[in-house]
């Protein structure tokens, strides 16, 4: 839990997030593993997470309250653009 807690303020931090959210049906070795991911790919995600309300979960979606869900196993393409 110390482990988790501290990854998603540090990712809070990281990417200026007003407010980062997680499904709690997500297994804590998941979300830790998207954490991470996150962190090691940050300039992929700086200019589209800045100022945003993320949520950890198990799709993408853009909720109408402006929340953006990313699913914990998220990916994109080498060639992808974002």
């Amino acid at each position: 839990v110390v482990k988790e807690r501290n990854l998603l303020e540090i990712i809070q931090k990281q990417f200026n997030l007003t407010d980062i959210l997680i499904n709690r049906r997500l297994k804590k070795r998941d979300i830790n593993q998207c954490c991470q991911r996150l962190l090691d790919e940050r300039q992929h995600f700086l200019n589209i997470l800045t100022k945003c309300r993320l949520k950890i979960d198990k799709n993408y979606n853009l909720a109408q309250n402006g929340t953006i869900s990313i699913p914990w196993d998220w990916s994109f393409a080498s060639n992808e653009t974002l």
